[in-house]
């Protein structure tokens, strides 16, 4: 997940994985809520297949959160459009979001596609939001970081916080 909340940090507990040295770290606590934006690198090669196996990859992810923090609320985003324009990539992206989308429950996982504030009516993206057109700009996690929040909030039985000021 890229990281853009202002002042909630979604998955308390110590950060689990593997130390310098490769030893297994496990959770001290587990996180009541885990948000979830997959990468997408393997989207460059169009086809079916490929948005067959972007969707595997996210449902293995989920299904091991499952196992390993079975409390742990998961908060499933779609996959974020990539380049200046509509492509083809781009339609192999939304077919992995709708495979991901498919894993929310509404009770422990949960999907929102948020992707309508990073495109232009047009389908481009604006360079202020993703200058890459891959990865968002302050201004751009920002907007990702509002967005969620309610969502977030309501998963962990909090209060919004209202968007800062730019």
């Amino acid at each position: 997940m890229g990281h853009g909340s202002r002042h909630r940090r979604p998955a308390q507990g110590r950060r689990h994985g593997r130390t310098q040295d490769g030893r297994q770290v496990a959770p001290t606590t587990s996180p009541s809520t885990s948000p979830r934006r997959s990468g997408s690198r393997a989207a460059r090669f169009v086809g079916a297949t490929v948005a067959l196996s972007l969707g595997a990859g996210v449902t293995a992810v989920v299904q091991t959160i499952r196992v390993q923090l079975p409390t742990t609320k998961i908060l499933l985003l779609a996959i974020f459009p990539r380049r200046a324009k509509p492509t083809a990539e781009r339609v192999v992206l939304a077919q992995a979001s709708c495979i991901a989308a498919q894993l929310a429950d509404n009770h422990t996982i949960f999907y929102r596609n948020i992707n309508q504030l990073f495109l232009r009516p047009d389908g481009s993206i604006p360079a202020a939001l993703m200058p890459d057109f891959e990865h968002p700009s302050a201004q751009g996690y920002r907007l990702w970081a509002e967005a969620i929040e309610p969502t977030v909030a309501a998963l962990m039985g909090d209060q919004a916080l209202a968007p800062a000021a730019p």
